[in-house]
């Protein structure tokens, strides 16, 4: 999640910008380079091109945004025309603007096969790399037939289908069935039975989008977010992913903020309940969170880990700092504008959890030093060399 400003998520020159219901949604880079739209029914269009190391981020960003509400992207077209480049054809009038880089696309696939035909036919060519150059060419040929399909019969016209993991694919170890697992509490019957198509349907939709190893376990408890916007729609808040965060910020009920909060909805007037008026309201109480004016009082010290504080006093450079009490904890959410700072994080310290920050991310680590949850200011990504980093850091104390 990143800076929201009305309908935009905006982070370093990039922004995402989306309408309520999430049928329209369009991203650029440095404001004219547009790289990600929607046509009339909704299917997402993503132009890969590799244009600078920025734009790449903003890829990613944007990939991850689109997760954390829970969009798929329909389909990615890889391009490297200058023209799409510059992202000419998706300023102007849509379906005549994809289907023309739909069509580029199939031009520089048969300009590709082309070339690798020439390389085959070259003598003294090596004939294991003919073999791979020859696979090269039927995935070509085969993604052209796609392409052409796509641009006749679903641009405008119907949704794209997105490939789903098969259910095998997710069950294969078992720390995945453990995630899997916690989420089955969600999809029960009231005779206690698993409602088995819904729950798979589930799990395969947040692995595609999300992928495995940003899966996390089922929130403790998502009652306050139901009884807050009286929903039943258990997946939509299941597929959000600080649910459990946003859980515990939520007030009590019959009391002063609680009855504000329900001020702030109201205002949010037909807003369709989905994964982005939840993140605006996460968004919301982070920022109501970090603006608060704490009275003065005895600061709360955590159980910092030995191992932690060696780690702190061996780093060159102040790359790594350790959280060691509340006020740290309630600054550090106030400088990246996110939620650790709230109460909910400040009892885990108290109870082991461990939160430090390194080279500019804030970590959030189990009481046995594994990451629980990593993120840069405005909930951005962690790069996961970064992470790797500090984990070798860790084992090797």
């Amino acid at each position: 999640m990143l800076q929201i400003t009305k309908n935009r998520y905006k982070w370093n020159s990039m922004i995402v910008e989306v309408n309520e219901d999430l049928t329209k949604i369009n991203a650029w880079s440095y404001q004219w380079f547009k790289y990600l739209t929607t046509d009339s029914v909704g299917n997402v269009y993503f132009i890969n091109t590799k244009y600078s190391m920025t734009t790449n981020a903003h890829y990613n960003y944007t990939k991850d945004t689109l997760s954390d509400l829970g969009v798929d992207i329909n389909l990615t077209l890889n391009c490297d025309n200058g023209k799409m480049g510059r992202g000419v054809y998706l300023n102007s009038n849509f379906s005549s603007g994809i289907k023309k880089v739909i069509r580029d696309n199939i031009r520089q696939l048969v300009i590709s096969i082309r070339e690798l035909q020439d390389d085959i036919k070259k003598p003294k060519s090596h004939k294991r790399k003919n073999k791979e150059r020859q696979e090269a060419i039927d995935f070509m040929k085969y993604r052209i037939k796609d392409l052409r399909r796509y641009c006749a019969e679903y641009v405008d016209k119907k949704l794209i289908p997105v490939k789903e993991p098969k259910i095998s694919e997710i069950f294969k170890e078992k720390e995945r069935s453990d995630i899997a697992d916690s989420y089955k509490k969600y999809f029960l019957k009231d005779n206690g039975k698993l409602k088995v198509n819904e729950f798979q349907s589930f799990i395969k939709r947040k692995v595609n989008l999300q992928g495995y190893y940003s899966m996390r376990l089922a929130p403790h408890s998502i009652d306050k977010i139901k009884e807050f916007f009286k929903t039943k729609d258990v997946e939509t808040i299941l597929m959000y992913q600080y649910s459990n965060d946003l859980n515990n910020m939520l007030p009590n009920l019959d009391t002063p903020e609680y009855d504000k909060l329900k001020i702030w909805l109201a205002q949010r007037g037909e807003h369709p309940f989905n994964t982005f008026l939840l993140d605006k309201l996460h968004t919301h109480l982070i920022n109501k969170n970090n603006r608060k004016t704490y009275s003065p009082s005895e600061t709360k010290e955590f159980p910092v880990n030995k191992k932690l504080l060696k780690l702190e006093s061996l780093n060159e450079n102040n790359k790594l700092r350790i959280i060691k009490n509340d006020k740290e904890l309630k600054a550090e959410g106030r400088s990246q504008s996110h939620c650790i700072g709230s109460k909910n994080y400040i009892d885990s310290c108290l109870r082991g959890y461990q939160a430090l920050n390194y080279k500019g991310f804030t970590f959030f680590l189990n009481p046995d030093l594994e990451i629980n949850q990593t993120h840069g200011r405005f909930n951005s990504h962690t790069p996961e060399d970064i992470r790797q980093e500090l984990k070798n850091l860790i084992k090797s104390m």
